[in-house]
């Protein structure tokens, strides 16, 4: 047996070096890990929903028959507004066009940023974009006709948030991957995105299930981490 072996040891050794060469391979900083996830990038987008907006019929003092956050049919009354004191006429009631979420809280850009809409905008024009603050239904408030009073949210339909991208993060994802978000405001975990827009510095991201929470701001501080 010893017979056999002798003298093969430097051929041994010779396939062993050539099995390291063809198999080994050395790390590379630059990568890409079998999984992982990239460093999470800080930055500010607007939240674009299915929103329909809901107008006083008349002027008078509102009630309000629904709670911030309940889910309403078609045709459900959601507010009434009584004739102020003195005035002569019935209280008029107003009721839900569509089913969504009750948001008391409105801020004029419901018709401008639609899930229609989202695609024609950009970094300059979302510069542009002044969400009108303090606009709140509040029971037993005096409203004028034709003011705003509160909007119905599609809580069932994506979420999409749009914005820009910070020029001095070190990634940026490219459109159809999947990343994670958060909001800063929110104890909530991060929300599983898919990305629909990345050009330059501008990012869109499509969120497919998100929680109330996200219903009413429209301005997010959020966090974007890539994840493969």
């Amino acid at each position: 047996m010893k017979r056999k072996w002798r003298g093969r040891g430097p051929v041994l050794l010779a396939l062993f070096c050539l099995a390291l060469l063809l198999f080994w391979q050395p790390g590379d900083p630059g990568r890409r890990p079998v999984s992982g996830e990239a460093a999470p990038v800080r930055c500010e987008l607007l939240a674009i929903r299915r929103e329909v907006p809901l107008f006083s019929p008349a002027a008078g003092r509102l009630e309000l028959l629904v709670r911030e956050g309940e889910r309403v049919a078609a045709g459900q009354p959601v507010v009434r507004i009584w004739p102020i004191l003195g005035a002569a006429g019935a209280p008029e009631t107003l009721t839900a066009p569509s089913p969504g979420v009750v948001c008391l809280t409105v801020d004029g850009l419901e018709s401008v940023l639609t899930p229609e809409t989202w695609a024609a905008l950009r970094p300059e024009g979302l510069a542009a974009l002044s969400p009108v603050p303090g606009k709140r239904a509040e029971e037993g408030k005096r409203v004028d006709q034709g003011e705003p009073l509160l909007k119905l949210v599609d809580n069932l339909g994506p979420l999409l948030l749009i914005g820009s991208w910070p020029a001095a993060a070190t990634w940026q994802p490219a459109v159809g991957t999947r990343v994670e978000v958060r909001s800063l405001a929110s104890r909530q975990g991060w929300l599983a995105a898919r990305v629909v827009a990345s050009e330059g510095r501008y990012l869109g991201l499509e969120v497919r299930r998100w929680t109330p929470d996200w219903l009413a701001v429209r301005r997010l501080a959020v966090e974007v981490r890539g994840k493969w």
